[in-house]
């Protein structure tokens, strides 16, 4: 399609009323009728209603793209061992294998042995559905030289010293080892055509080389959408994202010092608090600290009653997933205890309450359309068809 300066846009539902608009850099007029200017491009909306660009405030770029060329292996297409190994089998890649989606449900703990089992030729490797954990084959560990790594947190070793094949939290240093150069295109692409025209990456390894990276990206035109990234403190600007797992929390000092450095540079602070340990952990910091409007809980997972008022206190925002409860809620439901459930991604109740909440997709963990999260978000709806959490739902 040739570039035009303006685009006509016809026969546009605005807010229940029938209009013409006309777009260049800005929205440049709308009426009932605009005729058309030169050559301007002109679209016929057919009374379909013209909305706004979205802002996915939540996802992870890199991982997004990566996944696109990457093999499911999780429920709902892949829900045992034999299926999983038809998935792989079914990946024409000579080189490294990439899976992604991976649930214990599939076939329990897996490591280097069971993988060698479904593929001991090629380099293999599965992330686990959480982001939070890499599975590599023996070729794949030999390929990293993981034996070589027995001093670095996060490469689970077996009672012999040797590797496990399971890595955790390591995103940045297997970035370095793994990943070529980045293809921005096809993802930012994919995501244009969901009406998605910007979005904040929640990646906590993003670093000021990262951010290099997207700004070449959109110069060149590769990436289309407007950005602002999470990451690391040698970002000057957006969000200092704060990694909060259970199993290796900071401590509470070094934690209020993390927070106080990112106010100090005028950031704000966003924290990864999927359980209650780590929300609970996240408002105990803020609340040693003057309150500063802004900073974000991602996810929230679980949020029982008795953490609003520390919400309220602290003046956070929610950022949820509601997609999480098409893709992964049947599971939720035969994971999670009778005491659980009621509380899992509230929605409703915390507006209703006064915590401030933004809708996000959480990409490539949950599913992108904004049309599917809002519908996630309204009808709490499993891929099963069970309801979760009814009276948390919100109006599309």
């Amino acid at each position: 399609m040739a570039l035009h300066s303006m685009t006509l846009i016809k026969n546009a539902r605005v807010d229940g009323v029938l209009l013409d608009v006309r777009v260049g850099l800005t929205i440049e007029g709308k009426a009932t009728h605009l005729p058309v200017v030169g050559d301007e491009y002109v679209v016929d909306a057919r009374r379909g209603e013209l909305l706004p660009g979205f802002h996915d405030h939540h996802l992870h770029f890199m991982a997004s793209a990566a996944a696109m060329h990457s093999v499911d292996c999780g429920p709902p297409q892949v829900n045992d061992m034999e299926q999983l190994g038809a998935a792989l089998a079914g990946s024409p890649a000579d080189g490294w294998v990439r899976g992604v989606g991976y649930h214990e449900s599939v076939a329990g703990n897996i490591d280097r042995w069971v993988l060698d089992e479904l593929d001991g030729n090629r380099p293999l490797r599965i992330q686990h559905r959480s982001g939070k954990m890499w599975v590599f084959n023996t070729p794949a560990c030999e390929r990293l030289n993981l034996a070589a790594h027995s001093d670095l947190p996060g490469i689970e070793r077996d009672a012999s010293g040797g590797p496990t094949g399971r890595v955790f939290r390591l995103d940045g240093w297997l970035r370095e080892r793994l990943d070529g150069e980045q293809e921005f295109g096809p993802f930012s692409q994919h995501i244009a055509k969901h009406g998605i025209t910007s979005f904040t990456d929640a990646s906590y390894t993003n670093d000021i080389d990262t951010f290099g990276d997207f700004c070449r990206a959109r110069e060149v035109g590769s990436l289309r959408q407007k950005f602002e990234l999470m990451g690391d403190a040698s970002l000057e600007t957006g969000y200092r994202k704060i990694m909060l797992d259970d199993d290796a929390l900071p401590s509470l000092s070094d934690l209020i010092a993390m927070i106080g450095h990112a106010h100090d540079q005028d950031r704000n602070v966003a924290f990864h608090c999927v359980s209650r340990t780590e929300l609970v952990f996240a408002l105990s910091a803020l609340g040693d600290l003057p309150s500063v409007p802004g900073d974000r809980i991602e996810h929230g997972a679980v949020v029982h009653d008795d953490m609003l008022d520390p919400m309220l206190q602290a003046q956070v925002t929610l950022v949820t997933q509601p997609g999480f409860l098409i893709d992964r809620g049947d599971q939720y439901i035969a994971d999670l205890s009778a005491d659980q459930l009621p509380y899992l991604y509230r929605h409703r109740s915390l507006l209703e309450r006064g915590v401030p909440v933004l809708v996000s997709s959480d990409a490539p963990y949950g599913p992108v359309s904004p049309l599917v999260v809002a519908q996630a978000a309204e009808e709490r709806r499993t891929t099963g068809g069970r309801v979760n959490g009814r009276n948390e739902g919100v109006p599309a």
